[in-house]
């Protein structure tokens, strides 16, 4: 781990030990979350999966679209 100082207005310091408080940490803890929370790179492959379904299987999705008059 490495330590960082940071220098922050009022307002912000105010809002951090808040937050921290309403979520029973210190509130270095919850800079240190937030700060890598805000920098974790995206994960790529996040969107795979986003487009299941229940209702409709691939090999049936020119029968659904066809139904709803999709593409006529």
């Amino acid at each position: 781990m490495t330590t960082l100082a940071l220098e922050l207005d009022d307002n912000a310091v105010g809002w951090l030990r808040r937050r921290a408080q309403r979520e029973g940490v210190e509130p270095a803890e919850l800079a240190a979350r937030l700060l890598t929370e805000v920098t974790a790179e995206p994960d790529p492959f996040d969107f795979v999966g986003s487009f299941a379904s229940d209702t409709v299987a691939a090999r049936d999705t020119d029968a659904y679209l066809s139904e709803y008059g999709f593409g006529a």
